[in-house]
């Protein structure tokens, strides 16, 4: 009796085991403070939609963002500050850091003060960040991926 409950002992503990293994995490829905500050960003756009075609040309003509400039990380801290990392292709040739510099967003989840400058949040998840700016009547975007 005692060698026939043992292995059905065993079975019964390896289920266990087996769906407490696959028991899945409820998932976090980030805040939007998490996404920005959880890992740095690197900027790969600045400018307009020139040809309004809804599509901002990373590669082309429309941003105005020097090459230079898309290696440098931005840092965001949950402090309100952020400081701008100049890595490998520095285009004044100082390779200083940028910062700290402050940021805000408003309870709003849109409004985005960002050293200064009153833009809009229009995209913030875990790859991608873009805010926009008006200015004589054009949007002006920041793109940031990580």
């Amino acid at each position: 009796m005692k060698i026939k409950l043992v292995p059905q002992l065993l079975m019964a503990l390896c289920l266990l085991s087996l769906a407490a293994a696959c028991k899945k995490e409820k998932n976090h829905a980030k805040t939007p403070v998490e996404l920005l500050t959880e890992k740095p960003w690197n900027i790969v756009f600045f400018g307009t939609d020139d040809n309004h075609n809804g599509i901002l040309e990373v590669d082309g003509l429309e941003n105005n963002w020097s090459g230079c400039q898309t290696d440098d990380t931005y840092e965001f801290d949950k402090n309100g500050t952020f400081m701008i990392r100049v890595h490998e292709d520095d285009c004044s040739g100082a390779n200083r850091d940028g910062g700290p510099f402050p940021w805000s967003l408003a309870a709003n989840g849109k409004d985005f003060q960002f050293s200064g400058l009153a833009t809009t949040l229009e995209v913030l998840d875990e790859h991608n960040f873009k805010t926009y700016e008006m200015l004589n009547g054009e949007k002006y975007y920041r793109v940031f991926k990580r």
